[in-house]
């Protein structure tokens, strides 16, 4: 529905909430004025002011369609409101868009948890952070896929191994992903409010989101091997080559459909509810789709981490547990408890990863709302870290352990 106002020098409410609206024309050009404007949760996408000078001392904007990009930057820039202006956006109350008539103090809007209006990361330290993290893992996962791909690829039909350089690829495309937020913060510096890519900042969030879960669900299948190896340690070959390729596939296959979804549906606003383009559940607001969010990393991931540690602990009591004299006297006992160790390192960072997340999501799906800060941290430090970590506390160090050992005997298995 279409709406257009001329001629027009006071009208003292207008109140279009909850209707079909798309689009709103004011022609009028004599100065015009209002006292209380509502066109919040409507379908409103546009709206032309062709009047020199309008005041209106209440706004709601709230719950429409604007999106808040280059072609509504003058929205309000020959606006004046005395009271109050209403909206569901940051960028509102960025002088981009608001004229000097709005006062900042008026303008209510929900603050971004990590941009400015500048700025996609707004906090200088969030700069720093994630060019870091984001280095740390690009470089720390490509010497794993390398190690592996070309020092052990004669091992790569070990369960063990396949999962382990499966795990640093997909941490690799968390650190990809990382790139991409801090190279669009680079780009669009000083003016980001005006720029921002909603088909960019999906790719974002679907890698974002596929990493996050393979990875989850790679160090889950590290654990079943290790636990069928633990279980006979004698025999090293639980899973045959095709059984393995298949559950590669599966694992990545799975990642995709789920990372995917939120794509496919239009109105889900997921992926672009903030600037990290991450799909967490632990916003501020609750965007469309939020459900899906909710049910995939507070319930599935909830599943996935405490199998884990089950599989830990079980792994742990196999390996204390009394041996056969063939087993424990030798030097296969000792790479066990190796393994076990370097494996527990990872599912603790998984945990400290995904525990916060879990309980700020429960606690935000109950209702309790938590500073846009919280939000903005775990987006940018706790989620990310974690890829990056996993090579340091895991992977790294077996490759350090092998290449010293390069000439003079085979990689141990580990």
């Amino acid at each position: 529905m279409r709406l257009q106002m001329s001629k027009l020098t006071f009208l003292e409410k207008l109140d279009l909430s909850f209707t079909p609206l798309s689009s709103l024309k004011f022609v009028n050009n004599r100065r015009f004025s209002m006292l209380y404007l509502n066109i919040s949760f409507t379908f409103l996408n546009t709206v032309h002011w062709y009047d020199k000078d309008i005041s209106i001392d209440v706004i709601d904007l709230r719950n429409t369609k604007l999106n808040y990009d280059l072609k509504t930057s003058k929205l309000l820039q020959k606006v004046s409101a005395g009271a109050a202006v209403y909206g569901d956006s940051y960028k509102l109350c960025c002088d981009k868009f608001k004229g000097p008539g709005i006062r900042t103090h008026s303008c209510k809007a929900p603050k971004d948890a990590i941009s400015s209006c500048e700025n996609l990361l707004g906090h200088v330290v969030k700069h720093i952070l994630i060019w870091m993290v984001a280095m740390v893992g690009l470089t720390g996962n490509a010497v794993v896929i390398g190690y592996r791909l070309f020092y052990e690829k004669h091992l790569l039909k070990q369960g063990y191994r396949m999962f382990v350089t499966h795990l640093g690829l997909s941490d690799f495309i968390m650190s990809v992903y990382l790139m991409i937020i801090a190279g669009a913060d680079v780009y669009y510096r000083d003016d980001y409010v005006l720029y921002e890519d909603s088909s960019l900042c999906k790719a974002a969030g679907f890698l974002a989101t596929l990493s996050a879960e393979t990875s989850t669900l790679f160090v889950l299948m590290i654990t079943i091997d290790r636990y069928l190896i633990f279980k006979d340690s004698l025999n090293q070959t639980k899973m045959t080559p095709k059984i393995l390729t298949a559950v590669v596939s599966l694992i990545w296959a799975i990642g995709t459909v789920i990372s995917t979804i939120p794509v496919v549906f239009p109105d889900w606003q997921i992926y672009s509810s903030n600037a990290m383009c991450l799909g967490l559940p632990v916003n501020v607001t609750h965007p469309l789709g939020w459900m899906f969010s909710l049910l995939l990393y507070i319930g599935i991931n909830f599943i996935i981490i405490v199998l884990i540690v089950l599989g830990q602990i079980v792994i742990f009591k196999h390996i204390t547990m009394p041996r056969s004299s063939l087993v424990s006297s030798s030097v296969l006992k000792r790479r066990e408890i190796t393994v076990a160790n370097n494996l527990s390192f990872v599912v603790i960072s998984k945990i400290l990863c995904w525990f916060p997340i879990g309980v700020i999501g429960l606690m935000s799906a109950s209702g309790h709302v938590f500073s846009p800060d919280v939000y903005g941290w775990l987006a940018v430090v706790v989620l990310p870290l974690n890829s990056a970590v996993n090579p340091i506390l895991y992977i790294l160090p077996a490759a350090y352990k092998a290449f010293n050992n390069l000439g003079k005997t085979r990689p141990e298995m580990s």
